[in-house]
Formats: C-alpha cells, sequence, structure tokens
C-alpha cells in the first residue's frame, strides 16, 4: 500500500476558517489565520514558509471547459458542481470536484483513489492545495464569484 501525503493550506479572509494538513507520517498539523483593519493573528504548530504560499494567478484567459485544466494550470468559471480530470500520471490525482458554489465561497472535494477524499470551502481571494508524496502539488484559488458563478484558478506547484 502507497502512502500519502495531502497537504490542503488555506489562506482565508474569513475569520475562523483555517485549515488542516498531513504529513507523510499521518501526523495532522493545523493553521489558522483571521484578518481584520485592526488586528492580525496567526496560529500555527509549524513556521510558515514562503514555500508553502500560493503561487501567482496565471495570466491565462478564462475557460468554461474542465478538461482545459487537465495540466493543472487554467482558470475556469464554474457556476455550480463539475468535476475537473486531472493528469494522474502527474499529481496523481485524477480529478477535482467543485461540490458547490456560494455567494462568496466554492466547495471543491478531491477524492482519493482508493476511496474516501479530502474536501474544502475557498473564500474569495483565498487558496488551497494539495499534492501526493513528493509529488507536484495543485494550488487551487477562488478569484471571485459574482451572481453565481467563480472563477476558479488552477496552478501547478512544488511539493508540499
Amino acid at each position: 500500500m502507497r502512502r500519502f501525503r495531502l497537504a490542503l493550506l488555506v489562506t482565508l479572509t474569513t475569520a475562523g476558517l483555517g485549515s488542516c494538513s498531513v504529513s507523510r507520517s499521518g501526523a495532522p498539523r493545523t493553521t489558522s489565520s483571521a484578518t481584520s483593519a485592526e488586528e492580525t493573528s496567526t496560529t500555527s504548530e509549524e513556521p510558515s514558509s514562503e514555500e508553502n504560499e500560493a503561487p501567482p494567478p496565471n495570466d491565462e484567459t478564462v475557460t468554461t471547459n474542465p478538461a482545459d485544466c487537465v495540466d493543472g494550470q487554467c482558470r475556469l468559471l464554474v457556476t455550480g458542481p463539475l468535476s475537473i480530470p486531472l493528469d494522474a500520471s502527474r499529481y496523481h490525482y485524477s480529478v477535482l470536484v467543485v461540490v458547490a458554489v456560494a455567494a462568496d465561497s466554492l466547495s471543491i472535494q478531491v477524492p482519493f483513489e482508493g476511496g474516501g477524499g479530502t474536501d474544502t470551502t475557498i473564500g474569495v481571494g483565498g487558496s488551497t492545495a494539495f499534492g501526493f508524496q513528493d509529488g507536484p502539488s495543485i494550488w487551487v484559488s477562488l478569484q471571485t464569484v459574482v451572481n453565481g458563478s467563480a472563477v476558479l484558478n488552477l496552478t501547478p506547484g512544488d511539493p508540499l
């Protein structure tokens, strides 16, 4: 049986939302952040580093075809639940599922090959990343939601 590491690192501007990541040993790591005009606080069991920050959004045009995202790099207009195919030989995971689009957030799921999976909700301006062992990660960020239409940005990243 293969051992895996899935890390979800979420950067959200909504207080109270955070993230959880699981190390290769299976020990969970959690971080949370809250931001306001007067106060900024961050709690982390591990030191933060620049390598855990989302890459800048790519400059590609927005597509409506999820198949354009198979290489892990695209800007996708999403209006509701859909499956985004991924290159499993590169990223290990074959699909990223958009579960729901809300007024100011988007919920996604990454199903595991052997069953189960992980899910998270991303607020506007937030991002998350997932990856397998020492392979490349995929950063997912939510750029905007307007009238039920979200622009989701996928960007390949370094191993987590």
